[in-house]
C-alpha cells in the first residue's frame, strides 16, 4: 500500500514538472512574439501550402484585420474554396518562421515577395 500511494505521489509530481514547464515555456515565447494578434488567431492559407509544395509569397492584411497567407496573388477564392484552409498563426509560423518578416504589416495591406529567399515588398492593397 506504501509502495502505491508512493507511486502515484511520483506521477502526480512528474504531471505538476511538466504543467510548470509548459506554461514556463510558454510564457517566454509569448513575449517574442512579433505579431499583434495571438499566436492563436485563425489565418487563411491554401493547401498547397500546408503540404509544403509551395512558400507564402503573397501575404495580405485585409481591411477587417484577416490575415491571408497564400502563394500568389492571383489566386481566385471563388474557384478553389476547397483548397483554403483555416489555421492558427502559431502554426503557420512554426512551419515558416520567414514569416514573421510580415508582422507589422498594418490592416489594408500586403506584402509580396518573388521567392522564399528574396525580401518582402509592402504596399496597399
Amino acid at each position: 500500500m506504501l509502495l502505491r500511494e508512493m507511486l502515484f505521489r511520483l506521477k502526480l509530481m512528474e504531471k505538476i514538472i511538466l504543467i510548470i514547464t509548459l506554461i514556463i515555456s510558454c510564457s517566454s515565447c509569448s513575449s517574442k512574439w512579433a505579431f499583434k494578434e495571438s499566436p492563436t488567431t485563425m489565418i487563411i492559407t491554401q493547401r498547397i501550402i500546408l503540404e509544403k509544395k509551395e512558400p507564402v509569397l503573397f501575404v495580405l492584411h485585409d481591411k477587417d484585420g484577416d490575415w491571408h497567407f497564400l502563394a500568389n496573388e492571383k489566386y481566385d477564392q471563388s474557384h478553389n474554396i476547397d483548397q483554403l484552409f483555416e489555421i492558427s498563426l502559431n502554426d503557420l509560423i512554426a512551419q515558416d518562421s520567414s514569416l514573421v518578416k510580415v508582422a507589422e504589416l498594418e490592416k489594408g495591406w500586403k506584402a509580396t515577395r518573388i521567392d522564399k529567399q528574396s525580401p518582402w515588398e509592402f504596399s496597399k492593397y
